[in-house]
Protein backbone atom coordinates (compact mmCIF):
# COMPACT_ATOMS: atom_id res chain seq x y z
CA UNK A 1 0.00 0.00 0.00
CA UNK A 2 1.20 3.52 -0.72
CA UNK A 3 0.93 4.70 2.90
CA UNK A 4 1.42 2.45 5.93
CA UNK A 5 -0.17 5.01 8.28
CA UNK A 6 -3.68 4.55 6.92
CA UNK A 7 -6.28 3.90 9.56
CA UNK A 8 -7.97 1.30 7.37
CA UNK A 9 -5.73 -1.56 6.30
CA UNK A 10 -6.61 -3.84 3.41
CA UNK A 11 -5.66 -7.40 2.71
CA UNK A 12 -2.26 -7.59 0.98
CA UNK A 13 -3.77 -10.17 -1.36
CA UNK A 14 -5.60 -7.34 -3.15
CA UNK A 15 -2.30 -5.72 -4.11
CA UNK A 16 -0.78 -9.10 -4.96
CA UNK A 17 -3.57 -9.51 -7.53
CA UNK A 18 -2.80 -6.04 -8.89
CA UNK A 19 0.90 -6.83 -9.16
CA UNK A 20 0.02 -9.98 -11.11
CA UNK A 21 -1.94 -7.80 -13.55
CA UNK A 22 1.19 -5.74 -14.26
CA UNK A 23 2.71 -8.72 -16.08
CA UNK A 24 -0.37 -9.09 -18.29
CA UNK A 25 -0.52 -5.36 -18.99
CA UNK A 26 3.20 -5.14 -19.87
CA UNK A 27 3.02 -8.13 -22.23
CA UNK A 28 0.28 -6.48 -24.28
CA UNK A 29 1.53 -2.87 -24.13
CA UNK A 30 3.91 -2.87 -27.11
CA UNK A 31 1.53 -4.76 -29.37
CA UNK A 32 -1.39 -2.49 -28.46
CA UNK A 33 0.69 0.60 -29.24
CA UNK A 34 2.20 -0.81 -32.44
CA UNK A 35 -1.16 -2.00 -33.81
CA UNK A 36 -3.27 0.84 -32.34
CA UNK A 37 -5.35 -1.72 -30.48
CA UNK A 38 -7.80 -1.04 -27.66
CA UNK A 39 -6.32 -2.68 -24.49
CA UNK A 40 -9.22 -5.12 -24.14
CA UNK A 41 -7.12 -8.01 -22.76
CA UNK A 42 -5.61 -5.77 -20.11
CA UNK A 43 -8.97 -4.42 -18.99
CA UNK A 44 -10.46 -7.90 -18.97
CA UNK A 45 -7.64 -9.09 -16.69
CA UNK A 46 -8.17 -6.11 -14.38
CA UNK A 47 -11.92 -6.80 -14.30
CA UNK A 48 -11.41 -10.48 -13.50
CA UNK A 49 -9.19 -9.49 -10.57
CA UNK A 50 -11.88 -7.05 -9.37
CA UNK A 51 -9.88 -3.85 -9.94
CA UNK A 52 -12.40 -2.23 -12.30
CA UNK A 53 -14.70 -1.99 -9.27
CA UNK A 54 -12.03 -0.67 -6.92
CA UNK A 55 -14.28 2.04 -5.42
CA UNK A 56 -17.61 0.22 -5.67
CA UNK A 57 -19.39 -1.21 -2.68
CA UNK A 58 -18.66 -4.93 -2.12
CA UNK A 59 -22.37 -5.85 -2.20
CA UNK A 60 -22.37 -4.67 -5.82
CA UNK A 61 -19.27 -6.58 -6.89
CA UNK A 62 -16.64 -4.00 -6.01
CA UNK A 63 -13.59 -4.03 -3.78
CA UNK A 64 -14.87 -1.13 -1.63
CA UNK A 65 -11.42 0.44 -1.37
CA UNK A 66 -10.40 4.07 -0.96
CA UNK A 67 -9.43 6.75 -3.45
CA UNK A 68 -5.84 6.31 -2.26
CA UNK A 69 -6.02 2.65 -3.30
CA UNK A 70 -7.48 3.70 -6.64
CA UNK A 71 -4.67 6.23 -7.15
CA UNK A 72 -2.07 3.58 -6.35
CA UNK A 73 -3.69 1.15 -8.79
CA UNK A 74 -3.87 3.79 -11.55
CA UNK A 75 -0.23 4.67 -10.97
CA UNK A 76 0.92 1.04 -11.17
CA UNK A 77 -1.19 0.28 -14.23
CA UNK A 78 -0.02 3.48 -15.95
CA UNK A 79 3.59 2.56 -15.29
CA UNK A 80 3.03 -0.76 -17.07
CA UNK A 81 1.06 0.76 -19.98
CA UNK A 82 -0.06 4.39 -20.21
CA UNK A 83 -3.00 3.72 -22.56
CA UNK A 84 -4.39 0.99 -20.31
CA UNK A 85 -3.97 3.32 -17.33
CA UNK A 86 -5.93 6.08 -19.07
CA UNK A 87 -8.79 3.80 -20.08
CA UNK A 88 -8.79 2.27 -16.57
CA UNK A 89 -9.15 5.70 -14.92
CA UNK A 90 -12.03 6.67 -17.21
CA UNK A 91 -13.70 3.30 -16.60
CA UNK A 92 -13.47 3.59 -12.81
CA UNK A 93 -14.92 7.11 -13.10
CA UNK A 94 -17.94 5.74 -14.97
CA UNK A 95 -18.37 2.98 -12.40
CA UNK A 96 -18.07 5.46 -9.55
CA UNK A 97 -20.82 7.62 -11.06
CA UNK A 98 -23.18 4.63 -10.95
CA UNK A 99 -21.89 3.69 -7.49
CA UNK A 100 -22.58 7.16 -6.09
CA UNK A 101 -25.73 8.20 -7.95
CA UNK A 102 -27.37 5.02 -9.22
CA UNK A 103 -30.33 3.40 -7.55
CA UNK A 104 -30.20 -0.18 -6.29
CA UNK A 105 -31.61 -1.60 -9.52
CA UNK A 106 -28.99 0.21 -11.62
CA UNK A 107 -26.19 -0.94 -9.33
CA UNK A 108 -27.45 -4.53 -9.54
CA UNK A 109 -27.64 -4.42 -13.36
CA UNK A 110 -24.51 -2.41 -14.15
CA UNK A 111 -22.11 -3.10 -11.30
CA UNK A 112 -22.90 -6.39 -9.64
CA UNK A 113 -23.58 -8.24 -12.89
CA UNK A 114 -20.13 -7.23 -14.18
CA UNK A 115 -18.09 -7.81 -10.99
CA UNK A 116 -18.03 -4.07 -10.34
CA UNK A 117 -17.50 -3.23 -14.00
CA UNK A 118 -20.32 -1.30 -15.70
CA UNK A 119 -18.79 -1.83 -19.15
CA UNK A 120 -18.09 -5.54 -18.70
CA UNK A 121 -20.14 -6.47 -21.77
CA UNK A 122 -17.76 -4.40 -23.93
CA UNK A 123 -14.78 -6.33 -22.63
CA UNK A 124 -16.30 -9.65 -23.64
CA UNK A 125 -16.42 -8.75 -27.34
Amino acid sequence: MANDNLARKIDDDVYTRLDAMDATVKVNADRNDRESRFPRENLRALAEAGWTGVLNEPQFGGLGLSHLDFAEAAYRIGQADASTGLVYVMHVGAAQTINLFGNTDQKERWLKAGNGSPLRHLLDQ
